[in-house]
């Protein structure tokens, strides 16, 4: 238990208040008004407490020496109850010149504490809503893979607003064919629901492609059917793409990226060279729509030293803005940062585009080595995503 605010009406009395509430917790003893009406649930009154002999409502001590020079005349200490439970407590003190409190005064006085109680009962509940939320959602953060001749990089920042945590997810994991497969979507909604279905939404497209070697396209067709057939009612964009690197590509460098889009926001592309273009290719219906929508691949080739970045519209989207200009403020910002290692680049995108977000905010980002230049072993351990909001 703790004092969270206190308020006296004479200012030159504040300080002494202020005192008094650092210290008159660990002081309190089981006959103080506090202690009775946390046992009993009911307003407990008590009249002249600043007379009151050490040990009887207080330790003998500095909190008990304050409320002497404080000389309380009447006190009532209201429960602020929630649904069965005592969330805290309002404690009123009138001086002499107030008089005692009243039944009539304290049958008011707790029909409003009751609406308080209830409020503080629904904030409670609300956080730990957010809570469990939140920990659903850490649980599913990948660590991510250390393949031959790439770097991955990944960020998931909560929403700002407690009523928004949704369900933003990216995955990253090595194929059986030695490809690496990404992955980065978005469930509808910003509630418990959206994040349960964003962690089955997850499982079910990891274990489908890394069950079957086939196209992105196809992965993702699969996953409809298995929405439909779970019944995962729910819409999600998504991106599914695979960077693979049979030998020819491999003695130059080169990787061949390979994606489905369904519904979701174009890869960003940022050349050796510094600059940066979005991956503006066919988009197709969002996850959950039909059970057997039409889904195509596209192809592109990232030369040594190219970096592809996958986010959700938490990074971008602004009221009032058009998404064309956000995509290109997004752009701009990229070729700004080229030169940046992968990760500095992926702080600085989260702390430049995303500090007021109202949503949430995932992004995933890989880097192709330079020709040349020495990668990860391969094989390595798994390497720990970053999560932030106060650091972005």
């Amino acid at each position: 238990m703790r004092d969270v605010a206190s308020f006296h009406r004479d200012a030159e009395l504040q300080p002494v208040l202020d005192a008094y509430v650092a210290v008159r917790v660990p002081a309190l003893t089981s006959g103080s008004p506090v202690a009775r009406a946390l046992a009993s649930g009911r307003p407990a009154t008590v009249v002249d407490a600043g007379r009151a002999r050490p040990g009887d409502l207080l330790d003998d001590g500095e909190a008990y020496a304050l409320l002497q020079r404080l000389a309380p005349h009447a006190t009532v200490v209201l429960p602020l109850r929630g649904r069965g439970q005592v969330r805290g407590l309002l404690t009123l003190v009138n001086e002499v010149d107030r008089g005692p409190f009243t039944s009539e005064d304290i049958g008011t006085l707790q029909d409003a504490v009751a609406q308080l109680g209830l409020a503080l009962d629904n904030a409670h509940l609300q956080a730990a809503r957010r809570d469990l939320v939140e920990e659903l959602q850490r649980s599913l953060l990948t660590e991510l893979p250390r393949p031959d001749h790439l770097h991955l990089a990944a960020r998931y920042v909560p929403a700002a607003a407690a009523a928004q945590v949704g369900g933003d997810w990216y995955d990253a994991f090595v194929l059986r064919d030695g490809s690496t497969c990404l992955v980065i979507g978005d469930v509808t909604g910003h509630d418990l629901r959206a994040a349960v279905a964003m962690a089955q939404i997850r499982n079910v497209l990891r274990g489908g492609a890394h069950a079957v070697e086939t196209t992105p396209a196809v992965i993702l067709q699969s996953l409809d059917w298995a929405m439909h057939d779970l019944g995962i009612d729910v819409l999600s964009s998504a991106i599914l793409a695979t960077l693979e690197q049979p030998p020819e590509l491999a003695a130059r460098g080169q990787h061949r990226m390979r994606w489905s889009n369904a519904g979701h926001l174009p890869p960003v592309l940022l050349h050796a060279d510094g600059r940066a273009e979005l991956l503006n290719h066919r988009t197709d219906l969002l996850l959950g729509v039909h059970a057997h929508p039409s889904r195509v691949d596209h192809t592109h080739l990232l030369e040594p030293g190219a970096t592809v970045l996958l986010y959700t519209d938490g990074l971008v989207e602004r009221r009032d803005e058009s998404l064309t200009v956000s995509l290109d403020r997004l752009r701009t910002t990229v070729e700004e940062l080229a030169g940046l290692p992968l990760e500095e680049l992926c702080d600085r995108l989260v702390a430049d585009l995303a500090h007021d977000s109202q949503d949430d905010v995932a992004v995933l980002a890989v880097r192709a080595d330079h020709l040349g230049a020495a990668g990860p072993a391969e094989g390595g351990p798994p390497s720990r995503p970053t999560r932030r909001r106060g650091d972005a």
